[in-house]
């Protein structure tokens, strides 16, 4: 009788202990996180998901994200509008929202660089763009 009421205690406590999974931890270059590396460049990354024509059109799609990116630093005017709409028809409630962002600069040469490239395990390439 000791013997089986200690093996269901054992059981008890087999059960109620619970292992969390270890995570993987992902490795990320520091410019992903500061593309400025601290103010001392004007840089940026620009991402882009699984493009249908190809790895090197997702790569220019990221780059060109990048570029936008650094053009936006730049910029000297910058108007953002958000649009929210609500309708209701019979107890029926429709919500309707539309951001419109509109950046526009003058006068403002861009030279950059392809300065490295990251791809994660989703299939996302990364590229950090620096301005020469």
């Amino acid at each position: 009788m000791k013997y089986i009421f200690l093996f269901f205690i054992l059981i008890f406590f087999n059960a109620c202990y619970h292992k969390s999974p270890k995570q993987n931890k992902v490795s990320v270059p520091k410019w992903m996180t500061n593309p400025t590396l601290g103010g001392s460049i004007v840089g940026a990354v620009g991402c882009s998901k699984i493009h249908y024509k190809g790895k090197n059109a997702q790569v220019k799609l990221a780059m060109a994200r990048g570029i936008e990116q650094i053009a936006q630093q730049k910029s000297t005017t910058v108007s953002t509008s958000m649009l929210n709409e609500k309708t209701s028809y019979k107890s029926k409630i429709s919500k309707k929202s539309k951001s419109v962002s509109y950046h526009e600069s003058t006068n403002v040469h861009l030279s950059t660089i392809k300065k490295a490239e990251h791809w994660n395990s989703n299939g996302e390439v990364c590229v950090w763009m620096i301005e020469k």
